[in-house]
């Protein structure tokens, strides 16, 4: 399976659960938004191997030259079995986390899914007109969100205070407990005197006071944040033992997966930790792609210079030779003219040399001639 090909599968598998409803409980749906934010980045990996699949040809076929063949070939042969490795890795973690994302979004739809019956079970059983029906039935819902699914324990957001630079455990203590802040405290604990360098306040980044990030589940009452059944009462001014019957209300919510809802917090931080695993390694791989081509760029480029160096001399040897042939031409006519004109002189020389000849012996017998008389 190439690279690409599984990244496909790991969108598909994100994907096909886009049409269901996750949660209707916003921090808990960040959450798992959280474990597919990767996708972002796998997603736009696979966009830009893409475009370098095409230019992986040459290293992946290299005959190469004769000079430095061997060497070249078994450079790219080594660089794609280690790409090999990491693709097997990434299929390795891919299947296991397919696996383990199925099961958790399972297990968290129907922990949410039974919240909604529970809500329903609510409005049923404790019916309009009956003693207290109203609180009653806001603190039975109240209890089906308190046994909705624990995706993540909280953490702190809350770094350290501008006064003192003390950390949560220090500017909690005496003024919250267990998600609550203690009578007369809110002002210091929402006061941005007493905030992080990121502005954040005591009560909204530490778990204490019932900020922070992640955590069990929660419900808002009267402009108050819920975290156990016991708190309900206080929010709707109660004292003493006078609201208990909302206490009894809220514990008496029925989910059917409460206790594994309980625990689901445990399985999220597993598959989160395998989300990163397989950023790593598609990473990795990506990385390795970049570096392997940008070598075939670097040898293409050599080519394309060569083979360009190769059609200038081409050219020029064209140019040369076409110059040959025109300079050989106009040199076996000189020559011809030059070879005729030395015949001509010949001839010429011949003849007056017989002529020259003629006379002498004309003028010897003359002169002989002359002499006898």
């Amino acid at each position: 399976m190439v690279f690409s090909e599984l990244l496909d599968s790991l969108k598909g598998l994100l994907s096909s659960n886009d049409e269901t409803p996750i949660s209707n409980n916003q921090p808990n749906t960040e959450l798992i938004n959280e474990l597919s934010q990767g996708m972002a980045l796998l997603n736009t990996r696979k966009e830009q191997l893409d475009k370098l699949k095409g230019r992986m040809k040459l290293i992946e076929n290299i005959t190469g030259f004769a000079q430095g063949k061997q060497t070249l070939k078994d450079t790219s042969q080594k660089e794609l079995q280690i790409l090999q490795k990491l693709e097997q890795d990434y299929n390795r973690q891919l299947s296991s986390y397919s696996t383990n994302y199925k099961t958790f979004m399972s297990e968290y739809q129907k922990g949410v899914d039974d919240v909604k019956k529970c809500k329903a079970n609510c409005m049923t059983s404790i019916p309009r007109g009956s003693s207290a029906w109203s609180y009653k039935r806001q603190a039975c819902q109240a209890g089906c969100d308190l046994y909705g699914p624990f995706v993540q324990k909280c953490e702190n957001t809350f770094k350290t205070s501008r006064v003192g630079s003390k950390n949560c455990k220090q500017s909690t203590a005496g003024r919250c407990q267990d998600g609550q802040v203690e009578l007369g405290m809110n002002n210091i604990v929402t006061s941005s005197n007493y905030a992080d360098a990121n502005g954040v306040t005591i009560k909204d980044g530490c778990c204490d006071c019932g900020g922070g990030a992640g955590g069990p589940p929660s419900t808002m009452m009267r402009g108050k944040k819920i975290t156990k059944c016991d708190q309900i009462p206080t929010a709707f001014g109660y004292t003493g033992s006078g609201g208990n019957y909302m206490t009894t209300a809220c514990y008496n919510a029925r989910v059917t997966s409460a206790a594994a809802n309980k625990n689901l917090h445990t399985k999220y931080t597993a598959l989160a930790n395998e989300n990163k695993e397989l950023i790593a390694t598609a990473q990795k791989i990506f990385d390795k792609i970049q570096a392997l081509s940008q070598t075939d760029l670097k040898i293409q480029n050599k080519i394309d210079t060569k083979d360009f160096d190769l059609k200038n001399q081409l050219a020029e040897y064209g140019t040369i030779y076409a110059d040959i042939l025109a300079r050989q031409g106009k040199k076996d006519q000189t020559i011809d003219g030059q070879l005729e004109d030395i015949r001509y002189k010949e001839d010429s020389q011949q003849l007056r040399l017989w002529i020259w000849t003629g006379l002498a012996i004309l003028t010897i017998l003359f002169a002989i001639q002359r002499m006898r008389k």
